[in-house]
């Protein structure tokens, strides 16, 4: 083949690539292979001095081209991300960009428990199945670097990395021989990764791209925050709507029990909640559950409530307690709780005119932390 067919079919193959042409056939040739896309020609014979400034000048010209293509798609990312309020639309979003802007073959985002324990996959582009992968962080020496040093991991060969201990089976049963995991994180605190997966071959990071990687890190933080701050807000909105429901219900003539009743349902409703109870507790009278919401069958009020338990403990202090985590807190709460799959609940006192005359409690099927405007 010519050189312009040569030339024509390298820039198809790698258009960032760029290309120096040697003609001896005149301008009209050098004007036909700058239409083909090389950088420059040089007419035979050529100066070995201008040659090789012609090649640093191609390094960094290209090298330019390719960093202002790099920040026009980052721009773009960064646009899609924001554009959306919706949690696991901006987790999804996030790893797609991953994927458009570096190359890669896959992408995934792990959150993490509190506690570091471990993580779960919550986001992936494209489906490959690996969605609620479960992540052992504790005694896995890079995932801890990762959530405790906030380390970027760079393994460009995943089947030879030990200290990704059980993490390594994982990855390579996904077909992942290379990975770059980045931290999220959020106010101070890393609670999550995601990662940019090389599958079927490997791959090597390069610094700039590492840097871009944590600056899209830094992108995702800040559209979860913004998204948790709208989440909140909403919440805030749809509580005092509550509040003015459950006021305007308390100050009706209406039956005292089916008033109970619909603030139960109100409270379920408002918060989630798998289910909730109303328990009156006097001194001397056993305790009655006097509203209920959510419960399959007619509730007994000792499953609920355990003598000198939290609800003695909530109606002697008059003070709400939440517990996001029954089974951490198992010594102190009802067994029948965890017996039920109980996993999150709160106690609040009822008082009326000065007086504690109940308690409320109100269950979560999952593990669940109390925002403030919840509280």
């Amino acid at each position: 083949p010519s050189g312009l067919e040569m030339v024509r079919e390298i820039k198809a193959k790698y258009p960032d690539l760029e290309v120096i042409l040697f003609t001896g056939w005149g301008m009209k040739s050098g004007i036909d292979a700058l239409r083909a896309g090389v950088y420059r020609y040089l007419a035979k014979p050529f100066d070995k001095d201008e040659l090789a400034m012609t090649i640093r000048f191609a390094a960094e010209y290209g090298q330019t081209r390719r960093e202002r293509k790099i920040l026009t798609a980052f721009q773009q990312v960064s646009t899609a991300i924001s554009s959306t309020l919706e949690r696991n639309e901006i987790l999804r979003r996030a790893c797609q960009a991953a994927v458009e802007l570096f190359g890669v073959d896959h992408s995934s985002l792990v959150e993490f428990t509190e506690d570091y324990e471990a993580g779960k996959i919550v986001a992936e582009f494209p489906d490959k199945g690996t969605l609620g992968t479960a992540i052992q962080v504790r005694d896995t020496p890079l995932e801890e670097r990762l959530v405790y040093q906030r380390e970027v991991l760079n393994i460009p060969d995943v089947a030879t990395e030990h200290l990704l201990g059980s993490v390594r089976e994982i990855l390579l049963g996904f077909g992942i021989q290379s990975i770059l995991i980045v931290p999220v994180v959020l106010q101070g605190k890393v609670v999550a990764s995601f990662s940019l997966d090389v599958i079927g071959h490997k791959r090597t990071f390069y610094p700039n791209e590492i840097e871009l990687c944590k600056s899209l890190a830094h992108q995702i933080a800040v559209a979860i925050n913004n998204a948790r701050l709208y989440e909140e807000t909403r919440q805030g909105r749809d509580y005092l709507h509550s509040l003015y429901q459950a006021t305007t219900e308390l100050i009706s003539p209406r039956d005292p029990r089916d008033v109970l009743q619909n603030i139960v349902k109100t409270v379920c409703h408002t918060t989630g909640a798998w289910r909730a109870a109303a328990l009156l507790v006097g001194e001397s009278e056993r305790p009655r559950a006097i509203a209920v919401c959510g419960f399959d069958e007619e509730v007994k009020a000792t499953s609920i409530r355990r003598k000198h338990g939290i609800s003695d403990s909530v109606l002697k202090v008059g003070q709400p307690r939440f517990i996001p985590d029954v089974e951490a807190e198992k010594d102190q709460v009802n067994p029948t709780m965890l017996e039920q799959g109980v996993k999150a609940a709160a106690c609040l006192p009822l008082p009326l005119t000065g007086k504690n005359l109940g308690v409320l409690w109100i269950h979560f099927r999952e593990n669940h932390t109390f925002s403030e405007t919840e509280k």
